[in-house]
């Protein structure tokens, strides 16, 4: 096989990895052609108990993956598979289609892998997210046309499916995935402003290739999202922050550093507004940065 597989690969060469795969993970893959979900999942699973580490647990299929999975599978693979296997201290390379673990007389080929469908959550369960996530957020806002104010900030978090970042201390992230936002925000005035808005938005954040160091340092998460604000304590006037808008806006997370590891953070982000005012009745443009300090809680089940 000379190319790489990846995710939505087709044609035989997925068969052929599929089949193989199929001796030793459970459960079975359908033996489709296509590197789907599961198929890469598995093949995660293949390269942390055959010993990879860091960014060569990829789920790709190439080169190295070939050798371990066709070349030189051997009993100390199979045991990290199959927890109940007793590898032997010796454990010298068989060809796939002999493989005759102990106490498996009669040439059969070892038994699947029992573990649940989230194959991954059961080898490095602290490694992966779990599909939701509440949020609470408070932070001090700077804004061109708003001016200085407070914001405290509800939302929850939808996970892809996909979502798998690899960890490890230091750490860029690889593939797209996916984290939608529901928020809820309360825009608390500071002087000389007065006007308290009410905020609902929908943001999108695409994980792909940021970085991370000391596996607490999040840097440079891009997002882009809708929002509509309303004024909570006026109907309207010349503060700019009492008018009704509806509006996108992109942003970058420039960092967050974790103060406790997947709960507690504090950050610094900025982002580009264009909206619609209903009260001037044009479009405006507003640049702002956001101070904050978040708490957060995951729940649900695993992403893989």
């Amino acid at each position: 096989m000379s190319k790489i597989l990846i995710l939505n690969s087709c044609g035989k060469e997925v068969s052929t990895v599929q089949r193989a795969l199929n001796r030793y993970v459970c459960p079975r893959l359908v033996v489709d052609g296509i590197y789907g979900h599961k198929t890469e999942a598995a093949v995660r699973g293949f390269q942390v108990a055959a010993g990879f580490k860091g960014r060569d647990v990829d789920g790709k299929v190439g080169p190295k993956t070939m050798v371990a999975l066709f070349q030189i599978f051997d009993m100390k693979v199979c045991g990290n598979l199959t927890p109940k296997a007793t590898p032997p201290s010796n454990t010298a390379p068989v060809s796939p289609p002999t493989v005759n673990p102990p106490n498996n007389p009669g040439n059969q080929p070892p038994k699947p892998m029992p573990v649940p469908p989230n194959q991954l959550h059961a080898i490095a369960p602290d490694d992966i997210p779990r599909r939701y996530q509440a949020n609470a957020q408070m932070g001090y806002q700077r804004s061109e046309r708003d001016g200085n104010g407070l914001q405290a900030q509800l939302g929850l978090t939808f996970r892809s499916r996909d979502y798998f970042p690899n960890s490890g201390a230091n750490t860029i992230y690889h593939g797209l995935h996916t984290e939608t936002i529901l928020q809820t925000a309360l825009g608390i005035p500071l002087s000389p402003s007065s006007i308290y808005t009410g905020q609902f938005g929908v943001t999108v954040q695409p994980v792909t290739d940021w970085l991370v160091l000391w596996d607490r340092l999040h840097l440079f998460t891009p997002t882009v999202g809708v929002y509509g604000q309303i004024p909570l304590n006026s109907p309207g006037g010349l503060d700019p922050s009492s008018h009704s808008r509806l509006g996108l806006n992109v942003g970058m997370e420039l960092f967050h550093l974790d103060i406790v590891k997947d709960h507690l953070a504090i950050g610094i982000s900025g982002q580009e507004s264009g909206y619609w005012d209903f009260t001037d009745r044009r479009v405006f443009f507003d640049p702002s940065a956001l101070f904050f300090l978040q708490g957060s809680l995951s729940f649900g089940r695993h992403t893989r």
